[in-house]
């Protein structure tokens, strides 16, 4: 009988997931934009669907100020202007209402504007990144608020490639009339376009996917192909057990290092570039993949010190000099790094507590409990999906002890 039900269970279980899944979209922002390429010219025309979630007469959105010939219009909107929000050092616009806006309203917001991709954009370069990281598109509130959207792009340049987020539906049938679905919440539109781009694996049965310039040296994506399956392979057989990568992108900029300082993730793809072949960096990035869900505005290191932790793993296995460099290089900075527990993304001098310091931290806890019991603690957080400072310590306390969760709490404070 109890098979039963539990069979019964887990024929729901897939149903179960779509209809929170729909609810979580019911209740999601949604944002239809058109994207207008013309020469070096994006113009952008979007209406954003705002479901009050409080009463209030004005409503803040982030919006990079860079762009041109803003204009927002609205039911009830009386006036926006540029203005700040406390512990958010963020571009917001004010936009004031006539009236009191009502919690379960929707709100049809229009904005129009364009941006000059030469000067914002990197299209001098070859390369063309629109993402949350630089604020292009508007959303709501925060970094983090999720939404789902529409987006149409036409008039990309003809020798230009085209790609989104893995999870949205790309439909390029018609290449004058590009339209990208994401019908999961997300809190950015994500899209990337080179010039004169390939598809390049190994071979047929790779799972990892390069999105590379056609001048990019097979010596060179032969190189990072190996470092990136290696580094999936060993976080995929450690930690990442119950949740491990099956289908990975690499998309590499068609542009330098020099240029977009930078890398980052998106789950199963991350966007580098020909000039970050190293273990360290590739593996970094790959390892956000488990760490993702985390609050990375509230507790960051959630996210980026446990990044960095995998990628000393991936170090220690496969490049130990470059371990040893890194490693006494986080030492010393973390040594005037202000407390871990305390840093919150936009907190004083906290890039060196959550990124570095709480990744040292880490390592010196996996020197107290040993590593087999430290990627046991790993590989629980991953399977309980544990994304708070509290729920991690209580791990710590279940798979340990009393006193190693005090000692590793105060280290935190520290």
């Amino acid at each position: 009988m109890n098979k039963n039900h539990h069979f019964s269970f887990m024929l729901l279980l897939p149903f179960v997931i779509l209809f929170f899944g729909f609810i979580e979209a019911q209740n999601s922002d949604n944002l239809d934009i058109d994207l207008q390429f013309k020469d070096s010219i994006l113009q952008i025309n979007a209406l954003y669907k705002l479901n009050v979630k409080e009463n209030s007469y004005a409503k803040f959105f982030l919006l990079n100020p860079g762009v041109d010939s803003l204009n927002i219009k609205g039911e009830s909107l009386d006036s926006f202007e540029m203005s700040g929000k406390p512990n958010r050092p963020l571009p917001y616009w004010k936009l004031n209402f006539d009236r009191e806006l009502k919690e379960g309203e929707t709100v049809d917001l229009h904005f129009t504007y364009q941006i000059d991709l030469t000067k914002q954009n990197h299209m001098k370069s070859n390369w063309i990144e629109l993402n949350v990281d630089k604020l292009w598109f508007p959303n709501h509130n925060d970094l983090n608020n999720k939404f789902t959207y529409v987006a149409t792009v036409s008039g990309l340049p003809k020798d230009y490639t085209l790609i989104g987020n893995m999870e949205a539906k790309v439909d390029a049938s018609n290449p004058n009339k590009i339209v990208i679905k994401k019908q999961i919440p997300d809190m950015e539109v994500l899209i990337l376009a080179g010039k004169d781009m390939t598809f390049w694996k190994p071979n047929a049965a790779s799972s990892i996917t390069f999105f590379t310039s056609q001048q990019t040296k097979v010596s060179v994506l032969t190189s990072m192909h190996k470092k990136v399956k290696q580094s999936i392979q060993l976080m995929n057989t450690t930690f990442g057990k119950s949740s491990p990568i099956t289908d990975f992108r690499v998309v590499l900029r068609n542009t330098t290092r020099e240029e977009i300082g930078f890398q980052f993730n998106r789950k199963n793809m991350i966007i580098t570039g020909a000039d970050y072949n190293s273990y360290g960096n590739l593996s970094h990035e790959i390892a956000h993949f488990w760490w993702t869900d985390a609050n990375f505005i509230e507790e960051p290191w959630l996210n980026e010190s446990f990044a960095n932790y995998a990628m000393f793993l991936v170090q220690e296995q496969y490049d130990e000099s470059d371990f040893n460099i890194t490693y006494k290089s986080y030492s010393e900075k973390s040594m005037s790094a202000p407390s871990v527990g305390n840093a919150t993304l936009f907190s004083d001098n906290s890039y060196e507590a959550y990124y570095i310091k709480g990744a040292i931290l880490l390592k010196k806890l996996e020197g107290i409990i040993g590593k087999t019991k430290m990627l046991e603690l790993l590989e629980f957080r991953v399977n309980e999906k544990i994304n708070s400072t509290l729920e991690f310590l209580n791990l710590l306390e279940r798979i340990t002890d009393s006193k190693t969760r005090i000692v590793f709490e105060e280290m935190l404070q520290e």
